[in-house]
Formats: structure tokens, sequence, C-alpha cells
């Protein structure tokens, strides 16, 4: 997610983004390498059709967008501070919009999840 996070700012404009390290992937590349916990647990629910479901709308349910998008960037992002607040607001505000206009996204996160692995 680090490397899309990038990709995404360089897309907004190159001069965001200077000599990105991407380290420690979410999902390990080499066989027997362990998930980070957190990671290892998500995916696991989300492979599981209705518990995965049901644990994306009951978290929808439970935690504002900005405290989940906070979770993903301590998740991925090495140095917040270096994060610019303003382009995760917009990003904060793009969540909102798209939870209001995409109708299923629990079911289209589902599957891009599972696609993953």
């Amino acid at each position: 997610m680090g490397g899309i996070f990038a990709i995404r700012l360089v897309v907004l404009g190159k001069h965001l983004v200077a000599d990105p390290v991407l380290i420690d992937p979410a999902i390990p590349l080499r066989p027997g390498a362990l998930l980070e916990l957190t990671v290892a647990v998500g995916f696991g629910n989300y492979l599981t059709s209705r518990l995965g479901l049901w644990f994306l709308a009951a978290r929808n349910k439970k935690l504002p967008i900005e405290v989940m998008m906070c979770e993903v960037l301590e998740l991925v992002v090495f140095d917040l501070d270096r994060i610019s607040p303003t382009l995760v607001e917009e990003r904060i505000e793009m969540a909102k919009q798209r939870r209001m206009e995409v109708r299923d996204s629990d079911v289209q996160f589902s599957v891009i999840a599972k696609s993953m692995l």
C-alpha cells in the first residue's frame, strides 16, 4: 500500500515524492516470512466471505473514516510527520465521498483484498 500511496503522490505532482524507499511490505514476498499481525488478521477476515463483510460493516459503523485513515497510515508509513496534513484531509474527504457514492463498497473492498492474495 505504501507503493500505491507513493505512486498516487507522484501523479499529483512529481515534487511531492523524492527518492521513496519502500521496505518491509505488509504481505511478505518470500515463503516462510511472517505477516504483520494486523494485516494477517484483516486479510483472514476478508477471506471468509460472510465474516469479512460483517467485519467491514461493523468497523464502518464503529469507527469514523478519520480513525481508519490514521490506522492505515500508521501501518504503511514510516514517518507520519512527512505526510502533508492537507493531503490526509483530502484523502479523508475522498473516502467520505466514495462511501456515499459507491454502492456495495464493502463487497468491492472484500473482492479487492482477496485478489491481493
